[in-house]
C-alpha cells in the first residue's frame, strides 16, 4: 500500500499448491519482501515459499523441515527461520514426545545449508540446567503424548552494530524467544552455544528486537499485573543492565481503551521514533 492506503500490489498464493494443509491452515504466518520484488512466504508449520512478484512459485521447501512463526533475510541472501524435528527427549520427560525447535538457515534457492537445534545449543551453554529446569517446569501445561520445548517465536540476526556491549551481540549472532520459559537469548552459529540469555519478569512474549540503542523491545503478552488475562504491554529494557526503560501498557483508561492478546503478537520501533503495535487476537 502507498501512504494514502491505496493497494498497489498484491500477491497470493494458497497453500495445498504445494502443502497438504488443512483449510483452517491456509494462511501466511509470516512474509518478507526482497528488493527484487520477490517475496518470502511462511505456510506455518509446514513450509517457505519464495514467490516471484507475479505470485508464480520459485521454490518452497520441505514440510518435513515444519517451518514455523518468523524469518529473516540477509544482505548476503541467506534465510533465516525456525524448525522443528519430532523425538523423545529423556532427559526432559520419557513418556513425550517434543517438537524441538531449531535453527535453520537457507541458501538463496531454498537449500537448508545450516541447522541448530535451539536446545543443543543451550546445553553447550552455561545456561544449560536452568533451561532444564524451566522446559520441565511448563510441562504441567502438556495435554496429550506431545509438547515443544521452547515454541521460539522470533527470529533476528543482529547486523554488529551493538559489538561494543560484548561479544554476544556480535554480527551473525541470532536472537530468539520461548513464551514457554519466558526467556529472550542469543545463539552464537559459529560456537553452536546460547551466548546469552534473559529469563525475565514475563509470562508469554513474542517479537523481541534489538535495537540500536542497546536495548530489547518485546510484547508482553500476558502483563506484569497478577490478574493474567488483564492487559498486554509492550515493554523496553537496557540490555545490560536489564532495567526497564519504557512501557505502552493496555491497562483500559480515559482515552484509551486498552488491549490484550494472550497470544502472537508483535512490536516494531520504526525509522522515526515511532513504535508499532500489532494486537492479533483483537485484530
Amino acid at each position: 500500500m502507498d501512504m494514502g492506503g491505496r493497494v498497489v500490489h498484491r500477491w497470493k498464493r494458497e497453500a495445498p499448491v504445494e502443502y497438504g494443509v488443512q483449510p483452517q491452515r491456509n494462511f501466511w504466518r509470516r512474509v518478507e519482501l526482497l528488493e527484487s520484488g520477490e517475496l518470502l512466504a511462511i505456510f506455518d508449520p509446514y513450509g517457505m515459499l519464495k514467490l516471484d512478484r507475479e505470485s508464480r512459485s520459485i521454490w518452497a521447501t520441505p514440510s518435513t523441515d515444519h517451518i514455523h512463526h518468523d524469518l529473516s533475510a540477509t544482505a548476503d541472501g541467506l534465510i533465516y527461520t525456525l524448525g522443528k524435528r519430532h523425538r523423545k527427549i529423556p532427559e526432559l520427560d520419557d513418556r513425550l514426545t517434543f517438537g524441538e525447535d531449531l535453527i535453520l538457515v537457507l541458501d538463496p534457492d531454498g537449500r537448508v545449508i545450516d541447522r541448530l537445534s535451539i536446545l543443543e545449543a543451550f546445553m553447550r551453554s552455561p545456561f544449560g540446567d536452568e533451561i532444564l529446569d524451566g522446559i520441565r517446569a511448563g510441562l504441567v501445561h502438556a495435554t496429550g503424548d506431545a509438547w515443544e520445548d521452547f515454541h521460539a517465536n522470533t527470529i533476528q540476526v543482529l547486523d554488529g552494530s551493538l559489538e561494543r556491549l560484548g561479544p554476544a551481540f556480535e554480527a551473525g549472532n541470532v536472537v530468539s524467544c520461548s513464551p514457554h520459559v519466558d526467556n529472550v537469548f542469543i545463539v552464537d552459529l559459529e560456537t553452536r552455544s546460547v551466548v546469552w540469555n534473559w529469563s525475565g519478569p514475563w509470562r508469554r512474549i513474542h517479537e523481541p528486537q534489538v535495537l540500536p540503542t542497546g536495548t530489547l523491545v518485546l510484547f508482553h503478552n500476558n502483563g506484569l499485573e497478577p490478574a493474567l488475562s488483564s492487559f498486554s504491554e509492550v515493554v523496553e529494557y537496557d540490555l545490560l543492565e536489564r532495567e526497564q526503560t519504557w512501557i505502552y501498557d493496555g491497562r483500559p483508561r480515559p482515552n484509551h481503551e486498552g488491549f490484550f492478546s494472550g497470544t502472537s503478537s508483535t512490536v516494531e520501533r520504526l525509522p522515526n521514533g515511532n513504535t508499532l503495535i500489532v494486537v492479533t487476537e483483537a485484530g
